[in-house]
């Protein structure tokens, strides 16, 4: 008879991690930074987190305890922050998303971002969240300082469709429900510019 090598083995708890910071439904003003923090426990160390804000990581993973980041100041409204870590051995757990709530004045930004560019036939979809201020609001679509759609509930989305080529001034004006005189806001104006699309050559065979 024989004896095999006596192996030593570890059975670890599974990994959980959990968000300590920021509290759930938390408020902040708009001029104050967001930062979270989250706790890691199971797995086998080293342990890699990254956060996340509304669904989208957000700077590089945190791998050096305390695992905490600073989001910096928010866009007046709701937002989801969540944080995911992984251990040594790759598994992987996700926290629960906390939403925290940012007040402040009235408040409206565009999107797609400044100097955008897309090739001719893809629709143009402007998106304008609001936020701050006294809900609900209005808010009206522009492009090349002409009217494009104005909307009262959300998502304040407008469709332009395909647009000819060229480029595109494109800004919104939002206004709130305060008493006795509405609040106004306007995005930034972003140019959007359509493109040709690329030439394709395709190679014949001579016959």
């Amino acid at each position: 008879s024989t004896n095999s090598v006596t192996n030593t083995f570890v059975v670890a708890d599974p990994i959980s991690v959990a968000l300590t910071a920021p509290a759930p439904d938390a408020t902040f003003d708009y001029l104050a930074s967001v930062a979270a923090t989250a706790a890691v426990a199971g797995g086998i160390p080293p342990y890699s987190v990254q956060f996340s804000l509304d669904g989208v990581p957000f700077g590089a993973p945190v791998t050096v305890a305390p695992y905490s980041i600073n989001f910096g100041t928010l866009f007046v409204g709701d937002h989801a922050i969540e944080a995911t870590a992984t251990d040594a051995t790759g598994w992987v757990s996700n926290s629960v998303a906390h939403t925290v709530h940012i007040t402040g004045p009235l408040a409206v930004m565009l999107l797609p971002a400044n100097g955008t560019a897309y090739n001719y036939g893809q629709p143009l979809v402007l998106t304008a969240p609001a936020g701050g201020g006294t809900g609900p609001y209005s808010v009206a679509f522009f492009v090349n300082d002409q009217p494009a759609g104005t909307l009262t509930a959300p998502p304040f989305t407008v469709d332009l469709g395909v647009l000819p080529v060229g480029t595109y001034n494109c800004y919104v004006q939002a206004t709130d429900s305060s008493t006795p005189a509405a609040q106004q806001a306007v995005s930034s104006t972003n140019l959007i510019t359509i493109l040709e699309n690329p030439l394709l050559a395709t190679l014949t065979s001579p016959t």
